[in-house]
């Protein structure tokens, strides 16, 4: 692109605060459509609805406890369905044998891509243990079934 350049033009220095200046108003806009002094149009409503917001959280003093449920991959702050303890979360990944089969398709290809797999984190499965008894409150395989756990049983749940 060329951009021609124009020469700067000379403009006569003047005193701002003399007394041959007038005061000139700036001119008046209107809040229509952008033609000034033609009829006015109304402008068209818009209504910004609200955040959908995820399930509830309590909040305690200054912890947040998760619904075991709304967990993801960092330690969070839940009530454990076990021991009944306001206690952290913690996270586990694991291996799946489908890692396992992906890496001896990979060693097929060439040997040094057997440890993709393994190193890429490709088809982990996910445990959420208690950080005070230590039980399975929840399990996440590698395609994206949840599961909460409890002594009632456990609870399936897809991504």
């Amino acid at each position: 692109m060329s951009q021609t350049q124009q020469p700067p033009t000379e403009v006569p220095l003047t005193d701002v605060n003399s007394p041959n200046d007038k005061a000139v108003p700036p001119p008046e806009y209107s809040a229509g459509t952008g033609n000034p002094g033609g009829p006015q149009t109304p402008s068209p409503v818009v209504t910004v609805q609200p955040k959908a917001t995820a399930l509830p959280t309590t909040t305690l003093g200054q912890i947040i406890i998760t619904p075991l449920n709304q967990i993801g991959e960092r330690t969070e702050w839940i009530q454990c369905p076990f021991c009944l303890q306001t206690t952290r979360i913690k996270v586990h990944k694991e291996g799946s044998t489908m890692q396992v089969v992906a890496g001896v398709l990979c060693c097929l290809l060439c040997v040094c891509l057997a440890c993709v797999p393994c190193l890429a984190h490709w088809f982990e499965d996910t445990e959420y243990r208690c950080a005070t008894c230590h039980k399975i409150v929840a399990t996440e395989n590698y395609d994206g079934i949840y599961k909460t756990h409890g002594p009632g049983g456990s609870v399936q749940r897809l991504n």
